[in-house]
């Protein structure tokens, strides 16, 4: 499914449906197969999309990337002219960190926590609800969170 959105990416950025389709049918594709769970993907694309239309600049960076790299591969999009682009793994990754798929991950608590500087404890078996959007969020873990994908955060994800 992940092969899926960053082929279908690579496709809107590089400019394949250019002079064939307009953007709005571009998008239209994604829902045309029945047999794909496309909601999750579609919602990832959906904001990728929204993130690169209000960042020329990220947009400029990516179709460069990925002119350069479909050029070493004559034009073909292939596994591994993929996994060279690391800069649209990093535009996608940044999206799911900003607009994560699931706000909320559900857990069972597998045994007894007493809650720091509290005096709750979570018994075993108790569902615990953990807010996705709150960590990917947080300035603790993520300087200036609120920032467009990359901005600020490119050097993060350039180190890992």
């Amino acid at each position: 499914m992940f092969l899926y959105l960053l082929i279908t990416v690579i496709l809107l950025v590089y400019g394949y449906f250019k002079n064939k389709y307009s953007f709005w049918n571009d998008l239209g594709f994604l829902y045309a197969e029945p047999s794909i769970p496309m909601e999750t993907s579609a919602n990832a694309l959906t904001f990728c999309t929204y993130e690169l239309a209000i960042n020329q600049d990220i947009q400029d960076r990516l179709r460069k990337e990925i002119q350069a790299v479909l050029k070493k591969h004559d034009e073909e999009i292939t596994y591994d002219a993929i996994m060279e682009m690391k800069y649209l793994d990093m535009v996608i990754n940044e999206t799911l960190r900003k607009y994560p798929i699931f706000e909320v991950q559900v857990r069972k608590c597998t045994k007894e926590f007493k809650i720091p500087a509290t005096d709750l404890v979570i018994p075993i078996g108790m569902p615990v609800m953990i807010p996705v959007v709150g960590i990917q969020n947080d300035e603790k873990y993520f300087k200036n969170p609120e920032n467009s994908i990359l901005k600020g955060s490119a050097k993060r994800m350039l180190r890992n």
